[in-house]
């Protein structure tokens, strides 16, 4: 029988157990009874649970097992009648309705200036006549294309 010394008063405990005294003997399981997994009144340190796995199911994987049947072949033992391809159109439903609008995206990047215009056609000119005497100036009957204008002096 292999048996571990335990002190709560050590940094480095072997086994993380707070209640015992450091007085207490902490019995560990031998390989064989880790194998056999008879021993539950001991403990396991990492070796001994490795040694365990190893011996109840460490060895090769088996040989894979036979395929099982296709959801078609299923649903036809269920009572489909029809055609593989006819099985497959019948899993498509109707149209949904359609899912609310999205929130809008972000503004893109400014672009750039466009050509410049075609220059405009040319204007006519205006003809303006001053006046200095404010009699004048009201006498005076513009006409199209003519400004009237009172320079007070």
């Amino acid at each position: 029988m292999v048996s571990i010394r335990h002190s709560t008063q050590s940094a480095n405990r072997p086994l993380a157990v707070n209640a015992w005294d450091a007085d207490h003997i902490v019995p560990v399981a031998t390989q064989a009874e880790a194998e056999a997994g008879t021993a539950t009144d001991k403990v396991m340190t990492p070796q001994r649970v490795a040694q365990a796995i190893a011996a109840l199911g460490g060895g090769a994987p088996g040989a894979d097992g036979a395929d099982g049947a296709s959801a078609y072949q299923i649903a036809v033992s269920n009572g489909f009648v029809g055609t593989e391809a006819q099985w497959l159109a019948s899993l498509v439903g109707p149209q949904g309705d359609p899912g609310a609008d999205g929130a809008p995206g972000a503004d893109g990047a400014p672009g750039a200036d466009g050509a410049p215009g075609a220059d405009g056609a040319d204007g006519q000119s205006v003809t303006i006549t001053t006046f200095t005497d404010e009699a004048l100036f009201n006498a005076a009957t513009p006409g199209a294309l003519e400004l009237a204008v009172l320079l007070s002096a």
